[in-house]
């Protein structure tokens, strides 16, 4: 782990703490990066998925029994 000073906006870190139930700055910190790193995540995936091809045409028959 590294040790940063930075200077932070205490009313947004306050409300940060106050919407993740952070009980500490640095945890406060921690779980605001965290929750950055998982949406760029999950929007580089659905990136990948919109830039799979697409069948223009649905399959008319099932390969697999819908009721087992």
């Amino acid at each position: 782990m590294t040790l940063t000073s930075v200077d932070l906006d205490r009313d947004l870190v306050d409300r940060v703490k106050k919407l993740t139930g952070a009980r500490t700055n640095r945890e406060a910190i921690t779980r605001a990066l965290e929750s950055v790193e998982k949406r760029a995540r999950q929007h580089a995936s659905i990136e990948a998925l919109l830039r799979l091809p697409v069948d223009a045409e649905p399959p008319t028959t099932l390969d697999y029994p819908l009721d087992s």
